[in-house]
């Protein structure tokens, strides 16, 4: 299977559910007009049915009421299905325009690039037009945090590398239940900020549900005042009776009204999040699986014994309730006569106690879930792609017609490439433009994918665990009095301070000590080359300095060189961007200065 015809699969379901949306359209427009044809004959029927008798009245008023219920829950239920079907169609758009490049409909993380970070900021991991943007198709805060998290410190245990594989291969094949997933969590702000209050209220004490006398208060003057009600209209007892019993509630309800308030704020209108989740769980208990992650998950989200979905209905229902306060004929007739805050309140706590430290466990399986979708979503989409190999022979990376992924198939260029033992630097040489930097984070991309156990742009790809850390992006600080070079030098410190304390680093640098003159620059590169021949450094360094080339007759069995070469036929450049051995020959700047008309 080609891209055209994963292409042509989005368009199958994309066009599939654009016609259910329709007829849902039309579904929920017909309810529409029986609500209101059965609202308008409803009221005239029961103004017939009193003009007749009080019986026929109360019958008629409740059996309108009844119908019209009915038809709100369809209505509900109808609105729910539009809000389904229009995200099936719009993640399906969404991967038919990434098909053509267009990656704007998802999100790149702009908050989470880090200069600072090994390799992140070099390698373009975050932000605008990035890897994180290219992969990313979670639906909840804690599937994102997850998905990032991978990328960004990546594993480097085998057999976490092999599994979290073995989970994604097996994502990748379920497209129907992965569309379903994103479709039921799609904009249901289940995000940090979705669930910010609930978190808020969970590390809060439970100081309502110690107080012995608000749980007998909220049983005994409900009852009580339930009580007087029926005796006053069988005109047993006064009405001023009544109505102290409601001064009673009104004044209890009202002198914890602010602690009440407190919670409801942090609790409010969270019953969205909590729906999401709920169905998002009940997806993966409605769905079999093979390998260890996923049953893993699944066994902790869906046993029989403590149903995670029904303690999070719990919640959302609980929070239902508490939210009718929010219309205040109900809240006011609620209160004065069942204390129905209170109420709502101690079953918040009750809940609490019972789940506090387990719901944010919860949310996270459930963002491991989210994140995997993400990478078996890349692996549908890439058929080409392989599951590399964690080596066994030592090599740090062997690769075969490696790319970056993030460039076309139609302009892509792929290279062979492989760094064969610990302790050797490739050296790559080459013109401007010739493709050096392109090559570096073409490596530096496919390591992380490998660890994270995605899929690589490769045919076949083996690989050792790494901690890579790269220097391509040096840039100077005004705020900390920092220029370009000391920038430089202060990363290449921190290189070499991990590579002293841990030999599996591997490095990716991109013209070191650009900051000084070509003649330092020369005798400078050479002292970090020496330092990082002693400590034993593995990595690759790109650089126009062909005199650096020359240290593999120095230590042949730590260096190797590569080149980039480019074609000159006066003053027309040509590029291949393939990967040579040796150094190259020619540079172009003088070349591309005339072009451009400057030189």
């Amino acid at each position: 299977m080609d891209q055209n015809s994963i292409k042509n699969i989005y368009l199958n379901i994309r066009g599939k559910n654009e016609l259910i949306l329709g007829r849902l359209k039309k579904k929920q427009t017909l309810i529409s007009l029986l609500r209101l044809l059965v609202f308008l004959s409803g009221l005239a029927l029961t103004v017939a049915g009193f003009n007749f008798s009080v019986a026929l009245g109360i019958v008629s008023l409740a059996s309108v009421l009844l119908i019209f219920l009915v038809l709100v829950k369809k209505f509900s239920d109808c609105s729910d299905d539009i809000a389904y079907t229009r995200n099936l169609v719009r993640i399906n758009d969404n991967e038919i325009k990434s098909l053509d490049a267009d990656y704007s409909a998802f999100d790149g993380g702009p908050g989470l690039v880090n200069p600072a970070h090994d390799f992140s900021n070099d390698i373009d991991l975050f932000g605008s037009d990035s890897l994180f943007g290219f992969l990313n198709r979670t639906v909840t805060g804690p599937g994102m945090d997850s998905l990032a998290s991978w990328l960004s410190d990546p594993y480097k245990l085998r057999d976490d590398i092999l599994s979290r594989q073995k989970a994604v291969r097996e994502l990748a094949g379920k497209l129907e239940w992965r569309q379903h997933f994103m479709a039921a969590g799609l904009d249901r702000n289940i995000d940090s900020e979705g669930m910010k209050g609930i978190y808020e209220w969970l590390n809060e004490k439970a100081t309502f549900f110690k107080s012995r006398h608000l749980k007998f208060s909220v049983f005994f003057f409900p009852a009580a005042t339930l009580l007087s009600l029926c005796l006053v209209i069988s005109g047993t007892i006064p009405l001023l009776v009544l109505v102290l019993m409601l001064f009673i509630n009104f004044l209890q309800t009202g002198l914890l009204a602010s602690r009440v308030n407190r919670v409801h704020m942090m609790v409010s209108q969270k019953h969205s999040f909590l729906s999401a989740s709920e169905k998002l769980i009940d997806s993966l208990n409605n769905e079999e699986f093979l390998s260890s992650v996923l049953c893993d998950i699944k066994d902790k989200l869906c046993s029989e014994k403590d149903s995670v979905s029904r303690r999070i209905k719990d919640l959302e229902m609980i929070i239902r309730a508490f939210d009718t306060r929010l219309n205040m004929i109900a809240g006011l007739i609620l209160n004065g006569l069942l204390l129905w805050d209170l109420h709502c309140i101690l079953r918040l706590e009750k809940w609490k106690v019972s789940a506090a430290g387990s719901l944010p466990v919860w949310m996270n399986l459930l963002g491991e879930i989210d994140g995997l979708n993400s990478l078996a979503n890349f692996a549908y989409n890439n058929p080409g792609y392989c599951y590399p190999d964690i080596a066994t022979s030592g090599e740090v990376i062997e690769a075969y017609g490696m790319g970056h992924p993030l460039l076309g198939y139609a302009t892509r260029v792929v290279n062979d490439f492989s760094v064969n033992w610990k302790g050797l630097i490739i050296i790559i040489t080459g013109a401007n433009m010739a493709g050096k930097s392109t090559f570096l984070r073409t490596v530096a991309v496919n390591l992380v994918l490998a660890m994270t156990g995605a899929p690589v742009c490769a045919g076949k790809m083996s690989f050792s665990p790494v901690r890579l850390f790269t220097s391509m992006r040096t840039t100077d600080s005004l705020s900390h009095s920092e220029s370009y070079f000391f920038a430089e030098l202060k990363r290449l410190k921190i290189l070499k301070e991990k590579l002293e304390h841990d030999e599996d680093i591997f490095f990716i640098l991109d013209e070191i000590l650009k900051g000084t003159n070509s003649t330092d620059k020369s005798l400078g590169s050479k002292l970090f080359m020496r330092q990082m021949v002693k400590i034993g450094g593995t990595g690759l360094i790109a650089t126009h300095d062909i005199s650096l080339g020359e240290m593999e007759s120095e230590f042949p069995d730590n260096i190797l060189n590569k080149c980039f070469e480019i074609e000159i036929d006066g003053e027309k450049i040509s590029f291949d961007y393939i990967l040579r051995d040796g150094i190259t020959r020619k540079m172009n700047a003088a070349v591309l200065m005339k072009q451009m008309g400057i030189a």
